[in-house]
């Protein structure tokens, strides 16, 4: 842990801020129903957690900026960097 910490702080460790892959890249995929499935399954997680509420365009009042928000797609590997 010291030498991940030394790394942030030297600049040797850059990380990635690339979404891997994007959306559309992903829905363009062989197993894109997996993808899919997954937001689908994280949207509704968020949502029973009432961590957000989804508000119509229309409700949201003259000069106030609602929070925006993006799906992320990353692929979760075991420990052998299998993905799972």
């Amino acid at each position: 842990m010291p030498d991940l910490i030394a790394a942030i702080v030297d600049g040797s460790l850059k990380p990635n801020l690339e979404d891997e892959p994007k959306w559309h890249e992903a829905l363009q995929l062989p197993k894109w129903e997996y993808w899919i499935t997954g937001s689908h399954d994280k949207v509704c997680s968020l949502q029973e957690l009432k961590v957000f509420v989804l508000v119509p365009q229309s409700e949201v009042l003259y000069g106030v900026r609602p929070l925006k928000g993006k799906l992320v797609c990353k692929q979760k590997q075991d420990n052998t960097g299998k993905v799972v």
